[in-house]
């Protein structure tokens, strides 16, 4: 029965009341940590990835040449001391054995490095498309999502899951079909229930407790990575800083490298 506050007893009427404020307020916390989650945490990460994540990854890949080649030396050595002649197919062989994690460790973040061009430069919503799809989406949540609507039926949980992945792909267009399934949905508290007053006092009780875990779950995605970068990855003057800081320790290490190779250059 969809609450229409005629003929409501007036403490039913004052709970529903608060009820619906919370599931509003919970609404908007859904919204506002799932659009972290699914939207701005992917931008951030790409953005990192695109600003630093290129100067990082070529400073890595340099550690770990200088790491084979520390690797190759010890080898080297080791064989020349006890007498043994040790082929360079061994030596690759022992390298590769050695280094295994780190090179899929930089093939990682060269794939990363490549995803995050690719969606950065993909197609995105205007400011006023996003403003609609959030509005959209808190409403839907006010009224499919679990946390707020524990009575669902099963048809209402299917819709529920669509809707869910239209939001995560970003599709405007099918979010609004969907939403157009969920507009004869009914309030889940049966009124004439003879323990509406205790049905609804849990209720608000529930939501309140959502709302606190809610809060606590966007305070660790705003104090966490990549989300506390946000205001720095827009400071040119940051990323220039971190960048240059990168390109100091390639030179450093290229240094080391020389004499390396120097030494290397003992064995042939």
């Amino acid at each position: 029965m969809k609450y229409d506050g005629i003929g409501v007893h007036p403490k039913v009427k004052e709970l529903l009341n608060r009820y619906s404020i919370l599931k509003d307020e919970l609404s908007r916390l859904i919204e506002e940590k799932e659009y972290i989650t699914v939207t701005e945490i992917p931008r951030l990460e790409s953005e990192y990835k695109f600003k630093l994540g290129i100067a990082e990854y070529d400073c890595f890949a340099l550690k770990i040449q200088m790491r084979a080649m520390r690797h190759e030396v010890k080898i080297r050595q080791a064989a020349l001391i006890k007498g043994e002649i040790i082929t360079d197919e061994k030596v690759k062989e022992q390298i590769d054995s050695e280094l295994k994690n780190w090179k899929e460790q930089i093939a990682q973040m060269n794939e990363e490095i490549n995803a995050a061009k690719i969606y950065l430069n993909s197609p995105t919503l205007s400011e006023e498309e996003v403003r609609q799809f959030k509005m959209l989406y808190r409403k839907l949540i006010r009224n499919l999502n679990p946390d707020i609507n524990p009575d669902l039926t099963e048809e209402d949980k299917a819709l529920w899951l669509d809707i869910t992945n239209a939001y995560k792909n970003g599709d405007i267009k099918e979010l609004r079909a969907l939403s157009l399934k969920a507009e004869n949905i009914e309030e889940d508290i049966k009124l004439n229930d003879e323990n509406v007053l205790d049905n609804i006092s849990n209720r608000i009780i529930e939501i309140r407790n959502h709302i606190e875990k809610t809060i606590e779950d966007i305070n660790k995605l705003n104090s966490g990575y990549p989300v506390n970068l946000k205001d720095k990855l827009s400071d040119k003057e940051w990323v220039n800083r971190k960048n240059e800081e990168q390109t100091k320790q390639i030179e450093d290490l290229n240094k080391k490298k020389v004499f390396l190779k120097a030494m290397l250059a003992e064995f042939v």
